[in-house]
């Protein structure tokens, strides 16, 4: 996006298309994670991480510390992790047992 923003300040983009197309892209890119989090279950994602242990760097263990987490701050963790560049594409993940509707999820990708 810097160099789109550079291109957009010189006048070789407009500016407001360049914000409705990083738009649908973002929203596009969360909610086909939002997707994958809907299909993927707790069991399915424990036994990827057991497979891929050391690729991953994580452990079983660990996800059950992230699920606990997610647990006590419900939404709060989803609306936050959104604004947090690396970890709003995984919490997209979670999104979908702690968000009642995509609109609402949707609405937070702007």
């Amino acid at each position: 996006m810097p160099f789109a923003g550079y291109l957009a300040a010189e006048g070789s983009l407009n500016f407001v298309v360049l914000i409705i197309a990083r738009t649908a892209g973002s929203a596009a890119g969360a909610y086909l994670w939002y997707l994958v989090g809907a299909r993927m279950s707790e069991e399915r994602l424990r036994r990827l991480i057991e497979r891929n242990r050391k690729w991953l760097t994580l452990t079983t263990a660990d996800l059950d510390r992230a699920l606990l987490w997610f647990r006590r701050h419900d939404g709060a963790a989803v609306f936050f992790g959104r604004m947090i560049p690396g970890v709003r594409t995984f919490i997209s993940r979670r999104a979908d047992r702690h968000v009642t509707m995509a609109v609402h999820f949707l609405h937070d990708c702007r």
